[in-house]
């Protein structure tokens, strides 16, 4: 019809009908919708396993070389000595006590815990290293890597720091060195390094955990393991040698990493690798999570270092041949 011919008011009656029409079609579209929402049914939540068991997500683990993890399992974690680890192909991948397990090269196996309580029960996880671990070699200049507190040292101070460690490259190059020279030889491949658990970084246990391994040594991957397991061979009298590991505690109300009270042995979060003697203390070849990566480091001897408590000194190289 014509809108000349239409009785006044005719023409928005018919624009508000139509408006209306099209509010009633989305009503019923949102409505059924919603009505279909509601019949599907919820996801359903991941199951926890029970019995001995990983959780989800360590079914598989994929790791760079030296990267580390560790596995978790329905066993309370505190107990997690109760379990015998062990990996199908050490050279790929090895894991400890804990279940922790470490990438060397490029490669796939099967680490399996195995309950000690005689059960017979067992865990298993798909471990693939994506590539090569690379051994570092000790740097030639210490430029910019040694420290007393969080200041440098001097340029005559790094030069002698520098000509202790040559002396201490040379007697391990020429063979004359002992395990514990070697080990804080070791210790200082990493000087540089990033502090952290990323690809090419590494944290004060790891450094110790490496150290170890590059000479023949086995440790856990924690600074308090590493501290606990080498109680037999704490050195009480202070006669400290090169290549012992000096473990740090967290200080008496100060907080820590632990959730609420800290529940590590003696209290330790942080480690280091004595390298010489030097002044009144040592150097030390230490992952600073202050500092942000490994320098050389100079302990004075004190019962405090680096903001913790001098919890212990233990010498690894101490350890007999049948527990490296």
């Amino acid at each position: 019809m014509r809108s000349d011919l239409l009785p006044p008011g005719a023409e928005s009656l018919r624009g508000f009908a139509k408006r209306l029409l099209r509010a009633g079609t989305l009503l019923f579209a949102l409505g059924t919708a919603a009505a279909v929402r509601a019949a599907e049914p919820l996801p359903t939540p991941t199951p926890v396993p029970t019995g001995l068991a990983v959780l989800p997500g360590f079914e598989t683990m994929t790791l760079f070389g030296g990267g580390t993890d560790q596995i978790e399992v329905t066993k309370d974690s505190l107990d997690y000595g109760a379990l015998h680890w062990e990996s199908s192909d050490p050279s790929v991948a090895l894991v400890e006590e804990h279940g922790v397990v470490i990438a060397l090269k490029k490669g796939e196996c099967t680490v399996t815990g195995t309950d000690a309580d005689g059960s017979g029960q067992t865990v298993e996880t798909a471990v693939r290293v994506t590539g090569d671990r690379k051994k570092p070699a000790v740097p030639k200049s210490l430029q910019g890597l040694c420290y007393r507190r969080k200041e440098k040292f001097s340029v005559a101070e790094r030069r002698s720091v520098e000509r202790i460690v040559n002396g201490l490259k040379q007697k391990v190059s020429d063979g004359t060195a002992d395990t514990g020279e070697r080990i804080a030889c070791a210790a200082l491949g990493y000087l540089g390094r990033n502090y952290g658990t990323r690809k090419d970084h590494v944290d004060c246990s790891m450094l110790l955990f490496w150290s170890a391994y590059d000479c023949g040594l086995s440790v856990s991957r924690r600074s308090d393991w590493q501290a606990e397991e080498l109680l037999p061979y704490e050195v009480t009298d202070g006669n400290y040698r090169a290549g012992d590991f000096l473990f740090l505690g967290a200080q008496e109300g100060d907080s820590c990493r632990c959730d609420g009270e800290c529940t590590r042995f003696r209290r330790i979060h942080h480690a280091a690798v004595l390298l010489a003697p030097y002044e009144e203390g040592w150097l030390v070849v230490e992952a600073s999570s202050v500092l942000k990566r490994v320098v050389i480091r100079l302990w004075d001897g004190s019962p405090v270092h680096a903001g913790f408590d001098v919890a212990s000194v233990s010498r690894p190289a101490a350890r007999s041949a049948a527990e490296r």
